[in-house]
C-alpha cells in the first residue's frame, strides 16, 4: 500500500521518474543533461532520497513529454499529449 506524503505528493516519484526515463530510453546522464541538473542529483531524486525542486519540474515540463500530474500523483497518463 502507497502512503501518501504531505500535499498528496507520494514516496514513489524517484521511482516513477526512472520508470518514464527507461520507457523513454535515456539514460541518467542524458536525462540529467536535458534537465540541466548533476546526475548525482538525479540519481538522488530516483532513489527518492530527495524531492524534485520548483525548478526541476519546471525543466522537466520544459524539455520533456513527462507528465508532470502523473509524476507527483500517478494520475493520469504517464507522457503529456505531443503538441500540434
Amino acid at each position: 500500500m502507497k502512503k501518501k506524503a504531505q500535499f498528496g505528493v507520494t514516496d514513489n516519484v524517484g521511482e516513477r521518474l526512472r520508470e518514464w526515463r527507461k520507457k523513454s530510453k535515456m539514460k541518467l546522464l542524458e536525462l540529467a543533461d536535458v534537465i540541466q541538473i548533476s546526475q548525482g542529483s538525479l540519481s538522488d531524486l530516483e532513489n527518492n532520497k530527495s524531492l524534485p525542486s520548483a525548478n526541476t519540474l519546471a525543466s522537466i515540463h520544459t524539455h520533456t513529454d513527462l507528465n508532470i500530474i502523473w509524476l507527483l500523483t500517478e494520475t493520469g497518463k504517464m507522457k503529456r499529449p505531443k503538441k500540434k
